[in-house]
């Protein structure tokens, strides 16, 4: 696995995968990719470094976006949408968050009652400004 800056990510990929550039596309790529942002450029950075047959998986919550799909039927890609998670998911996140102080990207947080609320911010996340949306599960909220 590797974590890389999204204007280093064609160059890695290209000399990671002894790729060559054929227009703007790579002749081979990754075969899996996840976006976690889920914008139009992110999509497209994706799509531009996944390898032919390969696989985009959107974590991040898409909102509205515009896709240019020639590349996605050229190169015969598939994107899958995921979005459940196990228990040990969970318990893991929990255990960074207590450990890293991540408190302060939660922009917003929500009572249970008030998820619909609490979905239409985080859909609206990019023209917010949001980074993450929480809820707050105690009873006195």
């Amino acid at each position: 696995d590797v974590v890389c800056s999204s204007d280093e990510l064609p160059r890695w990929v290209r000399s990671s995968t002894s790729s060559l550039m054929t227009g703007d596309q790579l002749t081979c790529g990754c075969h899996r990719v996840f976006d976690c942002v889920g914008s139009s450029d992110s999509i497209q950075q994706a799509l531009r470094v996944v390898a032919p047959g390969g696989e985009v998986d959107m974590v991040g919550m898409p909102g509205n976006v515009s896709l240019e799909l020639t590349t996605l039927w050229h190169r015969e890609t598939a994107i899958r949408g995921v979005y459940a998670y196990t228990r040990a998911d969970f318990d893991t996140a929990i255990d960074v968050v207590r450990r890293l102080d991540l408190g302060r990207l939660v922009s917003a947080t929500y009572p249970l009652k008030d998820f619909h609320d609490a979905i239409a911010h985080a859909a609206s996340a990019g023209r917010r400004g949001a980074v993450k949306v929480a809820f707050d599960m105690r009873e006195n909220m």
